[in-house]
C-alpha cells in the first residue's frame, strides 16, 4: 500500500481533515528517498495535516469519539 491507493489517501483524509486527528498519510514506495524530499512532497500533497507519513496499511486504526465529543484513533483488534 503506498500513496496511490485511493482507500488510503481518503482515510487519510478523514481521520485528518474530519475528524482533525493528527494521523499518518501514505507515503509514496520510494525507497531510498531523502528526508527532505518526503518532508516536501508530504506538505504539497497534504499541507499542514501531513505531519508524518508512512508506507503500511493503516486503515486498522479507527476513529473513536467519546462523550465529550473528543476523537482518538484506536487499534482494532
Amino acid at each position: 500500500m503506498g500513496s496511490e491507493d485511493p482507500s488510503t489517501v481518503v482515510d487519510f483524509l478523514i481521520k485528518s481533515h474530519i475528524y482533525g486527528l493528527a494521523a499518518p498519510h501514505p507515503l509514496p514506495d520510494t525507497a531510498g528517498a531523502e528526508a527532505g524530499e518526503l518532508a516536501a512532497w508530504s506538505f504539497a500533497r497534504y499541507g499542514r495535516r501531513g505531519l508524518f507519513g508512512t508506507t503500511s496499511d493503516v486503515r486498522h486504526l479507527a476513529v473513536v469519539r467519546h462523550a465529550d465529543g473528543r476523537c482518538q484513533l484506536k487499534l482494532l483488534q
